[in-house]
């Protein structure tokens, strides 16, 4: 959408006015002319990952000026993340429907969560568009499927901010009450949808057990120059420190392909090639 600046600028002030203590960042961007810009399924994978798990596990989205990752961010104790976020928002209006206050504070909220969930849809059509271009007719209609089960969801979520609307104006209990049982629904509804959607996504990116390694050796913060990692094979003694840092390793790998590693894998000396770990890891995968 496009403001006139007068109106950002009363925007803005007021905001600062309000005394709510928060401080503000204006930051602007622009669309590189003459750039393509190519859909990165194993980004989109692992931060639906994360949104699903309501944790930050991955630093790759969160860049700095020399494209370096950032590994170190934390959640303050009271922050919730992505689907807690949800959860979170059930108990908030559970707490408004057991007071006598009007909690006009939430408005927003919902309101954030609306457009969050626009967002999602779009990100998802964009993906069932490029799924209809493949040759599998298997896959495409799963696909499509999941597509309607997504539509479903999104326009649920217009009919609870709708509603919360509502109970704004006539602050009628019952109004409120159905709002929160949609919500439920909601998050119930969107699990099942995101629990067969992560393993459409995980299928597609390529080489998916070598990149989850690689992605496993840079989330602890070993950085594999594109040479290596377009090599047959490689030693990974070359490039891990130690055996802390290898268990280290093998640790984050574990919590990112949602498996446990067979014990055997705990001796370094038995996992030296790159090619023979990654073939024992499909093996594991296909068992």
């Amino acid at each position: 959408m496009t403001v006139s600046f007068d109106d950002f600028k009363k925007a803005m002030t007021s905001a600062l006015n309000s005394h709510t203590g928060l401080s503000y960042i204006v930051g602007h961007s622009k669309k590189k002319k003459k750039t393509t810009y190519n859909l990165n399924y194993k980004l989109i994978y692992w931060g639906y990952r994360d949104y699903v798990n309501s944790k930050i596990s991955l630093r790759y989205i969160l860049f700095t000026q020399i494209r370096k990752p950032i590994y170190s961010y934390n959640l303050p104790i009271h922050d919730y993340f992505g689907f807690a976020v949800y959860k979170h928002m059930v108990s908030i209006l559970k707490e408004e429907f057991d007071s006598t206050l009007n909690y006009a504070a939430n408005i927003p909220r919902i309101a954030l969560l609306a457009e969050h969930d626009e967002l999602m849809k779009k990100r998802f059509e964009y993906i069932y568009k490029q799924q209809l271009q493949e040759t599998d007719e298997s896959k495409v209609n799963n696909i499509a499927k999941l597509y309607d089960l997504r539509c479903q969801n999104s326009n649920k979520f217009k009919i609870i901010y709708g509603l919360y609307l509502k109970y704004n104006i006539t602050h009628d209990k019952k109004v409120l009450k159905k709002v929160i049982l949609l919500l439920e629904d909601f998050i119930c509804d969107e699990t099942k949808f995101l629990e067969a959607f992560l393993p459409v996504l995980r299928a597609d990116y390529k080489n998916k057990m070598r990149n989850d390694i690689f992605d496993s050796l840079e989330e602890i913060g070993i950085l594999l120059s594109e040479k290596e990692k377009a090599q047959d094979d490689l030693d990974l003694t070359t490039v891990i420190a130690d055996s802390l840092q290898y268990i280290n390793f093998l640790v984050t790998l574990e919590e990112r392909i949602g498996q446990t590693i067979p014990d055997e894998f705990y001796n370094p000396e038995n996992m030296h090639s790159l090619k023979l770990f990654e073939e024992a890891l499909k093996s594991i995968e296909q068992k």
